[in-house]
């Protein structure tokens, strides 16, 4: 067993409630260790999995244009860009 983090710490690193959390653990993303009744630990590894981004398999991560290009801007609105008659 590896370095173990305690659910609020967990839930800082993840950015999510402890309610969170404690679903995350039910549903198994999240593998914990009940050292007492009150007292429950998350075991690095499993958090450190929720923090990789993964992507689909044969598939580069997305991170912004792909062309090099620069993302097309928006004009501003005005009355005679909607065709009011001003």
């Amino acid at each position: 067993m590896g370095a173990l983090v305690t659910k609020r710490e967990a839930m800082a690193a993840l950015r999510v409630s402890l309610r969170t959390v404690d679903r995350y653990i039910a549903d198994g993303r999240l593998t914990a260790v009940r050292l007492s009744e009150r007292n429950t630990k998350i075991t690095q590894e499993s958090l450190a999995g929720l923090l990789t981004p993964t992507s689909p398999a044969g598939t580069a991560p997305v991170s912004g244009p792909q062309t090099g290009e620069a993302p097309p801007t928006a004009s501003p609105v005005t009355p005679s860009t909607l065709g009011a008659a001003g």
